[in-house]
């Protein structure tokens, strides 16, 4: 066994593991979806309905969104990304109305 199969894996690149369309459940949650910047790049802004407040998630880094763009609700995907020894974490993109 070599020395490096218990060492952990450290700056690995995060790849994709799939990606998703918003599902039809989600959609009935959002009221507007905003792109907006944020200490570390563009989030999309998910403002909920019935105010219950918002949620930010990273805009994929191959999007074309920028910031103060409307998000088509129906239009959002998701890409769920992994890396050896870190939580799968998830992206946004869309299009814009």
């Amino acid at each position: 066994m070599s020395i490096f199969s218990n060492l952990q894996t450290y700056a690995a690149k995060w790849s994709a593991k799939g990606s998703r369309a918003i599902s039809k459940e989600e959609k009935a949650e959002i009221q507007s979806a905003d792109v907006v910047s944020s200490e570390y790049g563009l989030s999309m802004v998910f403002t909920l309905k019935g105010g219950k407040g918002k949620k930010f998630i990273p805009v994929s880094r191959d999007s074309q969104l920028a910031e103060g763009d409307a998000v088509s609700v129906a239009s959002i995907t998701f890409v769920e990304l992994e890396r050896e020894g870190d939580n799968n974490i998830f992206r946004a993109d869309g299009d814009a109305k």
